[in-house]
Parts: structure tokens; sequence; C-alpha cells
């Protein structure tokens, strides 16, 4: 790939100011991408906080806040005319959908337009995040949305191997790769490892 003429598209329903353990490994991949002399580009719902995107685009849609998730909103791309444009005329050499909702769906149209492959990555236990808001009926209708999604894509990815159980249970029958999480901390000791963490929570 040239790294100087296509561009490597992250795509993900959250990004800062929006802070989870998604948007942190996106920020991540965009970081090294970046560092490494990809050109990439992260591609999720408006936010009013316009976040750092040195060094790599940031491509945003149309949204809604949703008011019992703050600071979480809800993409609706199918109503803004303008990301389509934008995906279509960004050559990209391959798409990596962190999430299976409106971005996923972006994500899934840029690479069969620009016929790459995509990658998708299973993060969530989705139907448990569903069940909480939404009524049993409504929750299989958007299940069945993830499966195909995931069936959709040349590689899912898992962040760990325990993950596996969770897509075999949602019927995902298709080859899982498992791709762990880094971090930039060099932790030499476990009593190392607990300083940090009670600093941070300190903080």
């Amino acid at each position: 790939m040239d790294s100087n003429d296509k561009v490597i598209g992250l795509f993900n329903d959250s990004f800062p100011p929006v802070l989870d353990g998604v948007t942190l490994t996106v920020e991540n991949y965009v970081h090294w991408l970046t560092t490494m002399g990809y050109k990439s580009c992260v591609v999720t719902p408006w936010n009013p906080v316009m976040p750092s995107h040195d060094g790599f685009g940031l491509y945003r849609f149309f949204s809604l806040p949703i008011p019992s998730r703050a600071p979480y909103r809800y993409g609706y791309p199918k109503v803004d005319p303008f990301i389509w444009r934008k995906l279509r005329r960004t050559s990209f050499s391959l798409v990596h959908s962190h999430c299976p909702f409106s971005s996923g769906r972006l994500a899934l149209y840029s690479s069969r337009y620009h016929d790459v492959p995509l990658v998708a990555t299973f993060h969530s236990k989705y139907r448990t995040d569903l069940e909480h808001s939404l009524p049993p009926w409504m929750v299989k209708r958007i299940m069945k949305r993830v499966l195909d999604f995931f069936n959709a894509a040349d590689e899912v990815w898992i962040p760990q191997a325990q993950v596996e159980d969770t897509v075999r249970e949602y019927g995902y029958k298709g080859r899982l790769t498992v791709v762990e999480n880094g971090i930039d901390l060099a932790m030499e000791n476990l009593d190392s490892i607990l300083d940090f963490k009670a600093e941070s929570r300190r903080r």
C-alpha cells in the first residue's frame, strides 16, 4: 500500500469528548497509524465539542444527543448527504469498523463502494446493552442487523479470546481473529501497575 495515496478509515459511534474503552482504542489506532506514516481518518457522529485531530482526517456526520446517555450521540447518516459524498471521494485502502450501528453502516458502504476490505471489531455485549433500554421485539430486530453486519465483514476481530463465547451466542459462525488492545506503558511488575491505577483514580 502506498501510504501517500491511500487512506485507512476508522469508523466508530463515539470519539472524544466521549471517553470509553472503544474510543480509546480508536484513538490509539489512529495515533499509531499516523505515527507510522499512513494516511488515516476517523468517521464518527458530530459532537458540539471538536476534538484535536492533528495528522489525520475527522469526518463527522449528522447526529442527535441521547439524553439518557450524555455525552453520547446517535448518528443519522441517512439525512446527511455530505458524509456519503466525502466517503465516495476518499481513496480508502481499508476500512475498520469498531461499531455495527450508524458508523458501521458507513464503513460497509465505503468498503463496497471502493471494493476494499472491511475489518469489524466486536467490542461489546450489544444485546445486554440494548436490553437495558429497549423492548424485546426491538432488541431482536436490532440484533439481526448486528449479525448481518458482522457476516458482511471480511475479517471479524475480538479483543480477547473469551469474547468468542458471546459472538457465537449471537449466531456468528465465521472465522474470528483475536487482536488484543495494547497499552503504551512499560509495566515491569505488579506493584507499578497497582501504583499507576491508584494514582489514576486519585486524579
